[in-house]
């Protein structure tokens, strides 16, 4: 039991899976009804976060309701809240956690009862009571050691709160503090949901090649801890990035991965329905109206009931306001050192130094061929000569770098492919 416990601490969820089935076997062998209970219902539990059915959580309950053992009956009801949970049935979850957050304080098991109490704030995040998460987190950052597991868990709950807030400068500050502590620990699984809600935060603020890496890094992670749900989720999320970034061929690319994949989360499987509907070009309007109809297994909607889609939803509301925006002008001045262009009758600042190392790459590269592309890779060493580090490493930085340049105000006009990078050759540039 303890070995599959140590295992869902870095996020190794077969793993935990396995030794929790072994703990179950072991226990019924020597006749030990609690912890054949635990074991079945963290098994269970495991077996639902991976997208399987909870089998053996029925069994679970059925045992521990003919023992006298608070501190079993506490663990199955845990267990039964993050099953439902990954169910998407949070108003159950959370009447399950609530009971074991109480068998858990009556006992004087401090450290369980506030792990359970980060699940509470996520219950009534999903369910869009936003006070309530916020008391429950609250309550768990002050008991909190300040290095512990469980801070990292709480920065992230109060940083998807202050996301939803619209405060994307504290979310990012609780996700990156929560990202440190989460590397201490090797907790996969909080790296992956860390990376994810990243990528949703940059995608909300139209920085995609930033949120492209962090959907990939979420990826990542969640291929680590054997999460294919979510995987699938910031997969999605990357293809749709790297098609708003003008990376048609590389967001095509990775939408065959997953073109007939299906997830075992209704919340997952509306993400993936309604992001491959704007990978597809489908009218925003007539995907919204469709989105909006989808119900969890509860047969609440989506919208009510899982936080994970109503970001989906708020992305595809502004995605939707800004095709109707007016295209730049044909013709851009390039203004003293590089540090202000004109578009048409905007003006556009180029603020840092690697902005404009990058801007001025481009502009020789278009002056001595215009049409050519410069690969990644070249661009890479033009900007970090001297700087060793892994060719992904080199690629992130400069997909980052490429989309805050869009995002400063050329938009379009730094165009991205499989060969590279280039300014668009049928717009003029001059200098003033």
């Amino acid at each position: 039991m303890r070995l599959g416990r140590d295992r869902s601490l870095v996020g190794d969820l077969p793993g935990a899976l396995s030794s929790f089935v072994r703990a179950a076997e072991a226990a019924t062998a020597e006749g030990d009804a609690s912890l054949f209970a635990e074991g079945c219902a963290r098994a269970a539990a495991k077996r639902s976060q991976l997208g399987q059915p909870a089998d053996g959580l029925s069994v679970a309950l059925k045992t521990c309701a003919g023992i006298d053992d608070t501190r079993a009956r506490a663990v199955v009801r845990d267990c039964e809240a993050q099953a439902r949970y990954h169910e998407q049935r949070p108003q159950e979850a959370l009447r399950a956690a609530k009971d074991a957050w109480a068998d858990y304080d009556m006992l004087g098991l401090s450290l369980d009862r506030d792990r359970i109490s980060c699940g509470i704030a996520q219950c009534y995040l999903d369910l869009g009571h936003l006070d309530a998460a916020r008391e429950w987190t609250a309550l768990l950052l002050e008991s909190a050691a300040d290095t512990s597991p469980l801070l990292a868990y709480g920065l992230f709950s109060r940083g998807r709160l202050r996301h939803f807030d619209g405060d994307l400068a504290g979310a990012r500050e609780d996700y990156e503090s929560a990202s440190r502590l989460g590397h201490l620990v090797g907790d996969a699984n909080l790296l992956g949901h860390l990376g994810y809600w990243e990528g949703e935060l940059w995608l909300r603020e139209g920085v995609f090649g930033r949120a492209s890496v962090a959907f990939r890094s979420a990826q990542r992670w969640f291929e680590a801890s054997g999460d294919d749900d979510n995987k699938l989720a910031s997969a999605v999320g990357m293809a749709l990035c790297d098609q708003l970034d003008g990376d048609l061929e590389g967001a095509a690319a990775i939408a065959s991965t997953f073109v007939s994949a299906r997830a075992s989360s209704a919340a997952v499987e509306a993400v993936l329905a309604l992001r491959r509907s704007q990978l597809d070009g489908v009218e925003p309007r007539r995907t919204a109206e469709l989105a909006r109809s989808c119900r969890g297994p509860d047969g609440r909607p989506l919208v009510e009931s899982s936080a994970l889609y109503r970001s989906a939803m708020s992305s595809l509301r502004r995605m939707s306001r800004r095709s109707g925006a007016r295209p730049p002008s044909p013709a851009v001045r390039v203004e003293g050192d590089l540090g202000r262009l004109r578009v048409g009758e905007d003006s556009v600042e180029v603020r840092g130094p690697m902005l404009r190392a990058l801007l001025q790459c481009l502009l020789e590269r278009r002056q001595a061929s215009p049409g050519a592309w410069i690969s990644r890779e070249s661009l890479g060493d033009e900007l970090w000569p001297r700087e060793r580090m892994l060719a992904s490493a080199r690629s992130n930085r400069t997909k980052v770098l490429v989309s805050r340049l869009r995002a400063a105000g050329l938009g379009s006009l730094v165009q991205t492919g499989p060969r590279g990078v280039r300014l668009d050759p049928t717009v003029s540039f001059f200098t003033a």
